[in-house]
């Protein structure tokens, strides 16, 4: 769902280092999501949408 996007959106933000301690794994990252394309139902078609709108209007609506 847009609502179930718009979370993995904010929860994917919060990811800062892959793997283990200062050691161990790939270390210190930055990921951002460029381009967002979901299924719609209504239109049986991808339809892009732009992933800042989607987690403006996610947060909106949890803290409405």
């Amino acid at each position: 769902t847009r609502e179930e996007m718009g979370w993995l959106l904010a929860a994917l933000s919060m990811v800062r280092h892959l793997g283990g301690d200062k050691a161990r794994g790939l270390g210190r990252v930055r990921l951002s999501v460029e381009n967002l394309a979901r299924w719609s139902e209504a239109d049986g078609q991808w339809v892009l949408q732009d992933p800042k709108e989607l987690l403006g209007e996610v947060i909106a609506d949890a803290t409405s």
